[in-house]
């Protein structure tokens, strides 16, 4: 078995070597490594729940996109961000599949209602306090840093 099969099967299994070389491209073109895990998280979790639910994982319909998002809301209690993180990350692949010609069917992801996720900026400004608190330190510590922190303060 080649790495570029190895990369896909643990997640894909019995699928057909088209969609595992598919799937095992798709992964290896992501540009984070945590992200080929989230996606690969996300696959097998995917998989297991078709395999228990009876649904073929390549064309679900959009109730089972529907039942798999609500299964891992209020039964596996994952939080919003996990909910839209896994869900994104299985449309993502069947989109990679279609691309591939390998999906075909209506998108079982359109108009799917997901859990909202406030987005909420990564970084903040300083307040007046913050600021003068920092000013001190680095003035306790160099003439450098000082003027570092002054120049980024001005910003």
């Amino acid at each position: 078995m080649t790495a570029l099969e190895h990369t896909s099967t643990d997640v894909v299994g019995h699928h057909d070597e088209q969609v595992r070389r598919a799937t095992a491209g798709w992964l290896i073109a992501q540009r984070s490594p945590q992200t080929v895990r989230a996606y690969r998280t996300a696959l097998r979790q995917w998989h297991t729940w078709c395999d228990q639910h009876h649904v073929d994982p390549l064309h679900p319909g959009r109730q089972e996109m529907q039942a798999w998002v609500a299964w891992m809301s209020k039964v596996h209690g994952y939080s919003d961000a996990t909910v839209r993180a896994r869900h994104s990350a299985i449309k993502s692949w069947h989109a990679e599949l279609a691309a591939e010609g390998l999906r075909t069917g209506p998108d079982p992801h359109h108009r799917l209602r997901l859990p909202d996720v406030p987005h909420e900026p990564k970084a903040r400004l300083l307040d007046d306090t913050e600021v003068t608190a920092l000013v001190v330190a680095a003035r306790e510590l160099t003439l450098p840093a000082e003027a570092a922190v002054l120049l980024m303060a001005t910003m």
